[in-house]
C-alpha cells in the first residue's frame, strides 16, 4: 500500500468514527405560558438560536486552537513518517513524510471535532441564561 492510499485509508477512518459520535445534548423545556404562547416550533427555533449564540460567543478563539493542534499534530506526524520512510525499503522518506503528516493531522482534527461537539458548562450556563431571559424553563439536557 503506497502512502496516498494509506493517507486516505486513515482519513477515511476517522471521519467513520467521528461521524457516529454522539449527538449534541440539548435543553428540554417545560411546557410553560410561554411554550404555550409561541408553540414548539418556535420555542425549538428559540433553543437553536441561543445554542448558536453560545458557541459563537463563549468559544470564538476555539477554532484557531483546534487549526493550530491539528498543524502542530501534521508536523510531528510528518517527522515520525519521514524518519519511518528513511528506515523502509519499501518507501521514501517523503512518502513516509506525507503519509505520517496527514494521519495525524486528521486524527487531531477529528478528536478535536468530537470533543466540541458538545457544550461547554459555561456554553450551557450561556443556553439556559439566554433562555431564561425569553421566559422559557429549563428542566434538564438531553
Amino acid at each position: 500500500m503506497n502512502g496516498r492510499s494509506l493517507s486516505a485509508l486513515l482519513v477515511a477512518g476517522v471521519l467513520a468514527v467521528g461521524a457516529g459520535c454522539r449527538s449534541i445534548p440539548r435543553p428540554v423545556l417545560y411546557e410553560n405560558d410561554k411554550v404555550k404562547d409561541v408553540g414548539w416550533g418556535q420555542a425549538n427555533a428559540d433553543v437553536d438560536a441561543c445554542m448558536r449564540a453560545a458557541k459563537e460567543t463563549v468559544s470564538s478563539d476555539r477554532g484557531k486552537k483546534v487549526v493550530r493542534s491539528a498543524v502542530r499534530a501534521g508536523a510531528v506526524g510528518a517527522a515520525s513518517g519521514a524518519a519511518a520512510g528513511a528506515f523502509s525499503s519499501s518507501e521514501t522518506a517523503g512518502s513516509g513524510a506525507r503519509a505520517g503528516g496527514a494521519g495525524a493531522a486528521a486524527g487531531a482534527a477529528a478528536a478535536t471535532a468530537v470533543d466540541t461537539r458538545g457544550l461547554s458548562s459555561t456554553q450551557r450556563a450561556y443556553v439556559e441564561e439566554c433562555l431564561r431571559e425569553q421566559g422559557y424553563k429549563i428542566i434538564g439536557w438531553q
